[in-house]
């Protein structure tokens, strides 16, 4: 399949999922074609998006990747499970309180300084 455009950002848009998208990752956007009509359009993921991603972008991994992410968060979490004040998640959007650092979704990370712990966080918004 072939792009349907380029972005200015440097991202090609599609208007189906495929293979191109499965390995560059990518995120939705309804958007006007020509005649008007609003369409599902999916969008390759850029570098950028990678280092700074938003909630619904797409990222590939592998089993590999999957593998150690999974035992590496167990081990931090086994570390950690005595404090109340830690937290070990994965695929969680920290948003810094300042706006010289955008927001980063390591796949693993350990917040310290917590007042709860929760299990079902999306997003971190870490003191700097």
């Amino acid at each position: 399949m072939t792009a349907l455009r380029e972005t200015a950002a440097g991202a090609s848009a599609y208007d189906s999922l495929n293979s191109t998208l499965a390995e560059t990752g990518w995120r939705m956007e309804w958007v006007k074609d020509e005649r008007g009509e609003k369409k599902l359009v999916y969008f390759a993921l850029t570098e950028a998006d990678f280092l700074h991603p938003k909630e619904g972008y797409h990222l590939p991994s592998n089993t590999f990747h999957g593998t150690v992410q999974r035992e590496l968060a167990d081990i931090l979490q086994r570390r950690y499970a005595g404090r109340e004040d830690v937290g070990v998640f994965g695929d969680l959007i920290i948003k810094w309180d300042t706006q010289e650092l955008e927001e980063h979704c390591p796949d693993v990370c350990v917040v310290f300084g917590l007042d709860q712990k929760a299990e079902e966080n999306s997003q971190c918004l870490p003191n700097t």
